[in-house]
């Protein structure tokens, strides 16, 4: 299964985010798991009222200007988010005995790209539950 997720930026720099999914049941299972994935990815730390401690920040932690000299180091950061998530999210997981679709087992790179054209990037990254089930995410 593959999602991806919209960002909208508008004219006042509001940021939103959108699964391209049009359901609006209640998410559960692996969905629910890579809605927790996502946030906690592009939550920028210290803005969420209820999360205040999540790490992510993809947003935030790579500049908006790009020196395409530092593309490499750009890539580690980002990388480095992706790690952060991963054990943040593992780590709250312990203490809760939730499904084994909900439990995450890995987040995966399997791409960072960045389009110099338009100045934007593109993470894709697979996130693996316990069930042994796994999305493609894009971010």
């Amino acid at each position: 299964m593959d999602l991806k997720i919209n960002v909208i930026t508008d004219i006042d720099g509001y940021t939103r985010f959108k699964l391209d999914d049009t359901s609006t049941k209640k998410v559960t299972g692996i969905r629910s798991l890579v809605q927790i994935v996502a946030h906690a990815l592009l939550s920028t730390p210290l803005t969420d009222i209820f999360r205040q401690d999540w790490l992510g920040g993809l947003q935030s932690r790579v500049p908006g200007a790009i020196d395409i000299r530092r593309i490499n180091e750009y890539k580690s950061e980002i990388a480095q988010v992706v790690a952060d998530v991963e054990r943040q999210i593992k780590s709250e997981q312990s203490g809760y005995d939730l499904p084994d679709s909900e439990r995450l087992v890995s987040i995966d790179i399997l791409r960072i790209e960045f389009f110099p054209f338009d100045q934007r990037w593109e993470l894709d990254v697979r996130v693996v539950s316990e069930s042994g089930e796994s999305v493609t995410l894009t971010v």
